[in-house]
């Protein structure tokens, strides 16, 4: 639970937030991550207690996926903290067709290239401060795969590119990206015999990414990922090093970033 979006939380709010070595500001500060904090009210160097509201040490919430060979696809979201950003990933299998996402839900970014799998981003910003549900409908009754996550502090959706290719190794890559937003990587393959992909988890400018989030490597008609890392400060232009599959397969996807 993030530290409260109002000018009267306190000191333990933080303290119980960060869980610092000891529970003062000064190792609040030590050890507070710039990611979490709410550029609102955040200038680095933090100084004051003030720079903490709505500090989360929450980057991404994993809330969950689930799967379905039926035309509708329901996954319980649980509690969401009002105000996170709901994202929301439908993979379908290559056959598939188009969603009609829940009520409140807007579109990143599909990838529907022929031959391919397909891949749908939607998010949308959580209002309701009860456990919630939702549905997505399509015309297909094929395998289709959907997760979700939650995500603080974030002020909107920054660019997005789609990719799709039989290669055993490729880098996909987006430009004109903005320092601290996190860049998220959707990928599918269309069959199973691509294997396990191996994600080089350090993007081009050495910054270290993050384990796959969801990942469906089960046996099934096919297998869908996604991770992401933090943009770095020094450039603007970023990808993951390499995607690297057991055998030529249709991998498809797309990179999508969340500003902050």
């Amino acid at each position: 639970m993030a530290v409260p979006d109002t000018s009267t939380f306190s000191l333990q709010d933080v303290v119980d937030e960060i869980n610092p070595t000891t529970d003062d500001l000064v190792d609040c500060i030590a050890d507070a991550s710039s990611s979490g904090y709410d550029t609102s009210y955040y200038s680095s160097p933090a100084t004051s207690l003030l720079e903490f509201r709505n500090y989360s040490a929450t980057i991404v919430t994993d809330i969950g996926a689930t799967s379905t060979s039926n035309t509708g696809i329901t996954l319980n979201l649980g509690v969401v903290p009002v105000g996170d950003m709901i994202v929301i990933t439908l993979f379908q299998q290559y056959a598939g067709s188009t969603v009609t996402p829940a009520s409140g839900y807007t579109l990143i970014d599909v990838v529907a290239f022929t031959g391919y799998g397909r891949v749908h981003t939607y998010y949308k910003m959580n209002t309701i401060s009860t456990t919630q549900s939702t549905t997505f409908s399509t015309q297909y009754s094929g395998y289709k795969h959907m997760h979700a996550m939650s995500i603080p502090n974030t002020t909107g959706i920054g660019e997005s590119t789609q990719f799709g290719t039989p290669a055993t190794s490729f880098s996909p890559t987006l430009t004109g990206l903005t320092a601290n937003s996190l860049v998220f990587l959707a990928w599918c393959t269309r069959d199973l015999e691509g294997g396990n992909p191996v994600v080089n988890e350090y993007t081009e400018s050495g910054t270290a990414g993050f384990p796959v989030i969801d990942g469906f490597p089960s046996s099934g008609a096919y297998r869908a990922y996604i991770s992401y890392y933090i943009q770095p400060s020094s450039t603007t232009n970023d990808r993951w090093n390499s995607i690297v599959q057991w055998a030529n397969q249709k991998t498809t996807g797309q990179i999508f970033e969340i500003k902050r």
